[in-house]
């Protein structure tokens, strides 16, 4: 992709974005209202929450319940929570509806969300002891999108709310001030939520469902989710291939004062779109600033050469002046159209001469946000201004396990050339470890660039404790050992690398020499040593978990058990499957189609890139070390991620082995142990079954009415580049049209050539790999312009319902493995007749037979032809 390609395509992203917002919000408030809380036969209920009226409150309540499935349970051992409905007591305080429709639009707004209304749900209490397992909310009405909770004042500790989508996570606290502050939180209804167990006091809480006012798309954390994911794919690009063009300088819709131009002040989209971009900005080594810039167009009848861009004033987020700018080039702006919209903001005209007018120079005066680092930290006027707010987007970047990791390496060189050890040394603590290895090696490279430019000629002078020691893993045996054989063979320069090998090996020998005992962690260093492999997943569950399972029973390997403990402790999520993983490796990615000479497809079916049976194998050895609880974690753990992020990776791309490396094995794993399926693993089964492989079998191929082809594409543009191939037209309307058989076309042999190479790579949208002729072509010989004569023949169709039948019986022969018992169970009786059985594609299957009459297949094959006099004959 070229720069001005990416930069159009980064420019509709921008302008599809209508809003931005966050998973979930939490808002203390220490000036509220109180609702007047009040149930029957009592007088109103004061607030703070004594325990007296805590326990008169939990009289009237009752055991709170919870959904599983279709059913409604009550289970204290995943739901101990007090409840009652929202008919069930009053709020008398005619000055709470305003309150909560104050509060409640803040906390929307920090969703994204802006024309919403808030329905009463529920009265919750929580009590010690009070917790209620991880799960989602039920979509309790049309249009609802999301949960607000009020907690009101009611001393306790403990309680903490933890949620997460995909890989953002968010924890928070009710309990700091909750003697006498007011809290809000607020998620979409698709974050998995937790509330840990409260330790001490009660919790008083009211909760509404958030509920859409219009027809507009409906929301969710994904929607938002997807929208940051976008700009940042886009401003990663930027840094990745674009690394040259160190600006770039986005307009915005409306126009804004010295005074007034902050983040703060943003109107309309502006706001959303600076809030999406400040989002994801820091996480991809983009520094936002925001400024006024004047574009002036100058000459006669539009001549360029006195048309130039000013940026005369800079500010940073805050609306803080740093300085003035520059005169950027046209290509630094997108969307440079919009600069001379309207009306120019002001116009300076030529002093008045004897004889010929004098120009005139029109100005268009515009607010726009730039995207700079790189030149204002090299500009001496702006970086002593420039360089703390700098290092704070940077901080930003590493708080709260929000980081992208693909920030790491840009904060690593700018931590380096600011000489801030603290940022350093959490950007490269954070790259190594990334299990992404393009993300840790260009980590390593930026500071070993950094380290051989600053110390290249004197390396006795390097200090490796400071820029190494201090900013890897270098507690343990593996840390050590890791560092060293990542860093070695970056440098370039010989002295460099001596230099560093010389203090690893020191290292390593001190940490041999000076460590009395050994604990699991070093037992995974002398596995890998041995073994010779590095620590990725697909190392760390195919040769480290396996061998020490194989072996278990040998004196060496005892710790098994503790070993396996271990690592799933502290590598859990690194074990949990992705979704690229059912997918084909990059390079392969999509439907796989391979051309031959003749331009016909043949169709492949690419295998899964991930260690699919692998990790299948690790929960079938845990529960046969009776780590029964552990391997059911990490399955339903693996299924829930899977199922929740299908929108990320596309079920209708999984590889056609999916089912003998996933889905099967997990069946027998479950069998074989006796253990039952959980919900993660149905709800798996069903995306994989549904919207993946039933999806890509295409609908039956419509019979064809009389003579009627499918159209052809002009793969070669004849036309010539913007023109339409006439010649094309011509043969498509013939291919259409269903009462003609055959077609003359008079015309030279350039054209006929085309057309003949058209009619060879014909292929219809169902069939693959067939080699028999859609067409009969013969070339009449005259003396003049010679004719090109095609034929059709009938075996189009016939091959296109060939194609289609191969592909249901493919599938029905992948779904063998599947007709068992427990999946019968587990789908129940309707989803495992459409998705197992594949009833409906059977029966489709049995009236395609009878589409085709019998013989046509092949027949065309020996058909009899009749050529014309003077005619060369061409066989397709």
């Amino acid at each position: 992709m070229d720069y001005e390609c990416w930069k159009d395509t980064l420019w509709e992203c921008l302008k599809g974005i209508k809003s931005v917002g966050d998973i979930a919000t939490f808002t203390r408030h220490t000036a509220y209202t109180n609702p007047g809380l009040k149930i029957e036969g009592h007088p109103a209920i004061p607030l703070p929450l004594t325990p007296e009226h805590a326990e008169l409150l939990k009289g009237a309540c009752r055991q709170a319940p919870f959904g599983k499935g279709n059913n409604t349970l009550v289970d204290t051992s995943v739901r101990n929570t007090w409840e009652l409905e929202n008919h069930q007591f009053e709020l008398l305080n005619p000055e709470w509806p305003a309150f909560l429709v104050r509060v409640g639009g803040e906390s929307a707004r920090g969703l994204g969300l802006r024309n919403i209304a808030l329905k009463p749900h529920k009265l919750l209490l929580y009590e010690k002891g009070s917790f209620f397992k991880r799960h989602k909310d039920t979509e309790k009405e049309p249009g609802m999108v999301g949960t607000l909770v009020v907690c009101l004042p009611s001393d306790h500790t403990g309680g903490d709310v933890h949620l997460s989508f995909g890989s953002k996570k968010r924890t928070y606290s009710t309990a700091p001030n909750s003697s006498f502050d007011l809290t809000t939180l607020a998620w979409y209804s698709d974050v998995s939520h937790e509330v840990k167990e409260l330790e001490a006091g009660y919790r008083l809480a009211l909760t509404y469902n958030i509920v859409v006012q219009n027809d507009s798309e409906k929301q969710s954390a994904g929607f938002f989710g997807k929208q940051a994911r976008q700009i940042e794919k886009f401003l990663t690009e930027w840094q990745m291939m674009f690394h040259n063009k160190e600006r770039l300088i986005h307009p915005l819709e409306h126009k804004y004062s010295q005074a007034s131009l902050s983040m703060h002040n943003m109107k309309g989209r502006d706001g959303a779109v600076c809030r999406a971009l400040d989002k994801v900005a820091s996480e991809c080594g983009v520094y936002l600033l925001l400024g006024h810039l004047t574009r002036s167009e100058g000459g006669y009848l539009g001549d360029d050469e006195d048309t130039y861009n000013n940026l005369t004033d800079l500010y940073l987020l805050d609306g803080k002046p740093i300085g003035r700018g520059d005169m950027p080039a046209d290509e630094e702006i997108l969307d440079l159209n919009k600069l001379s919209e309207g009306n120019p903001d002001s116009e300076e005209e030529g002093e008045y001469t004897g004889n010929e007018a004098a120009e005139s120079t029109l100005r268009y005066h515009n607010t726009m946000v730039t995207e700079d680092m790189e030149k204002l930290m090299k500009d001496r006027n702006t970086e002593g201004i420039a360089k703390p707010p700098l290092l704070r987007v940077l901080r930003k970047a590493f708080r709260s396990g929000e980081t992208s990791k693909t920030l790491a390496p840009i904060a690593v060189y700018w931590a380096m050339t600011l000489e801030d050890s603290a940022i350093y040394k959490t950007a490269m603590t954070t790259a190594m470890k990334c299990s992404v290895q393009d993300i840790r090696d260009s980590a390593i490279k930026t500071a070993v660039d950094f380290i051989e430019q600053r110390f290249g000629d004197d390396p006795e002078s390097i200090d490796w404790d400071k820029w190494v020691g201090s900013a890897t893993e270098m507690d343990t045996l593996t840390g050590v050992q890791e560092t060293i054989s990542r860093f070695t063979p970056v440098f370039r320069k010989d002295t460099v690398k001596d230099s560093f090998v010389e203090w690893g090996e020191c290292m390593l020998d001190k940490k041999l020499n000076n460590q009395v005992e050994f604990n699991i962690s070093e037992h995974l260093f002398f596995i890998k040593t041995i073994e010779k492999k590095h620590n990725n997943k697909d190392w760390l569950m195919s040769t480290v978990l396996h061998s020490v399972f194989v072996n278990k029973d040998q004196v060496e390997f005892s710790i098994a058990k503790e070993l396996f403990e271990y690592v799933l402790h502290h590598g859990f999520a690194k074990l949990l499957l992705q979704g690229a993983d059912l997918l084909p490796k990059p390079a392969d990615s999509g439907p796989q189609y391979f051309w031959s000479l003749t331009r016909k497809p043949t169709h492949v079916s690419p295998t899964c890139s991930g260690p699919l049976k692998d990790f299948v194998a690790i929960v079938d050895h845990c529960l046969s070390l009776k780590l029964t609880e552990k391997g059911r974690e990490l399955l339903e753990a693996c299924c829930n991620q899977l199922a929740w992020t299908k929108a990320e990776w596309d079920p209708k791309k999984v590889c056609g082995d999916i089912i003998s490396q996933l889905l099967s094995p997990i069946i027998n794993t479950l069998k074989e142990h006796s253990v039952p399926h959980t919900q993660g693993v149905k709800d798996l089964f069903e995306v994989i079954l549904r919207e993946g492989l039933h999806a890509n079998i295409p609908p039956t191929p419509p019979k064809r009415r009389g003579w009627s082809y499918e159209p052809c594409v002009c793969f070669r543009n004849h036309g010539g580049p913007g023109h339409k191939c006439k010649d094309c037209e011509a043969l498509n309307a013939f291919l259409v049209a269903p009462d003609q058989k055959s077609w003359r076309y008079q015309a030279g042999k350039v054209t006929r050539d085309h057309l003949e190479d058209q009619l060879r790579s014909y292929v219809s949208g169902y069939t693959y790999d067939s080699q028999m002729p859609y067409f009969k072509i013969t070339t009449q010989k005259t003396k003049g312009t010679h004719t090109l004569v095609v034929e059709k023949t009938e075996q189009e169709f016939a091959d296109a319902v060939v194609s289609w039948q191969q592909s249901v019986r493919a599938l029905d022969s992948r779904l063998v493995p599947l007709r068992t018992e427990i999946v019968a169970e587990m789908l129940g009786d309707k989803d495992y007749r459409e998705l197992v059985i594949a009833e409906d594609l059977q029966a489709q299957l049995a009236v395609s037979e009878r589409l085709v009459p019998s013989g046509m297949k092949r027949a065309l094959d020996g058909a009899a032809t009749t050529e014309l006099p003077g005619a060369k004959k061409v066989r397709l």
